[in-house]
């Protein structure tokens, strides 16, 4: 969400890559370094902006050792 919201920010959006399933893959520091790499890659293949990539994740996020849940 923490890039998404950033490249909503800085431009509009022209794709869209979800994440279904594993959602978890995108949490803390080293999950945001992966949204933007993520976001970089399809942005390279597809000839835009990285800011004109949207990163999504699906599935279910467990939160503080699984005390909490969200579902995404």
């Amino acid at each position: 969400m923490t890039v998404s919201r950033r490249h909503l920010a800085a431009s509009q959006p022209r794709a869209v890559l979800i994440n279904a399933g594993v959602a978890n893959a995108a949490t803390g520091a080293p999950g945001e370094a992966d949204a933007v790499l993520s976001a970089e890659a399809l942005a390279g293949e597809l000839g835009l902006e990285t800011e004109e990539v949207v990163v999504l994740s699906t599935g279910v996020i467990l939160l503080d050792g699984a005390r909490s849940i969200v579902y995404a």
